[in-house]
């Protein structure tokens, strides 16, 4: 932390930083110039991988579909099939970030993502490539937090449901 304060104030201007503690997380909050703020996350080492919580995305994709805004439906559709695509990176050991370890998977966990992606944006269309989003971010949740794919397959089975009706 000490090494990232130094370089913000030295490098980019920092003018002021402010700590936001979250569990084992410190948010360092930095104003830069120009009224810029940026937030660096320091975590352990044993403790960093993904942390989004990748029912927040499915949950606002069906309500946009919902609402016909169906750019924003896309946005949120495309996420979470970004967020399954980090789980299984952080959960085999590769690189997490902006998919650099994407192309490391095997088959058995891209391939059924290949449906997650939208061809059309229509409900129709949008609502198939989340089911398949969802029915993958199932599978991943299986592997790699059994606890927590307990409580939410119920409601990824209704919404993987409800896409093919």
């Amino acid at each position: 932390m000490d090494t990232w304060t130094a370089k913000l104030y030295r490098d980019f201007g920092a003018l002021h930083h402010w700590d936001l503690p979250a569990g084992a997380i410190i948010y360092r909050v930095f104003l830069l110039p120009g009224w810029l703020e940026a937030d660096i996350a320091f975590m352990p080492a044993a403790e960093f991988g993904p942390a989004g919580r990748a029912w927040h995305h499915a949950l606002h994709a069906r309500t946009c579909i919902e609402r016909g805004k169906l750019w924003q439906a896309e946005y949120w559709v495309s996420g979470l099939r970004d967020l399954v695509l980090a789980l299984a990176c952080a959960r085999l050991g590769h690189p997490v970030s902006y998919g650099k370890g994407a192309h490391l998977l095997p088959a058995e966990v891209t391939d059924p993502l290949r449906d997650a992606l939208v061809t059309a944006l229509e409900p129709a269309e949008l609502r198939r490539a989340l089911a398949a989003a969802a029915s993958a971010l199932d599978h991943e949740l299986d592997r790699t937090d059994q606890a927590l794919a307990s409580r939410l397959h119920p409601l990824l089975s209704e919404l993987i449901e409800a896409a093919s009706e």
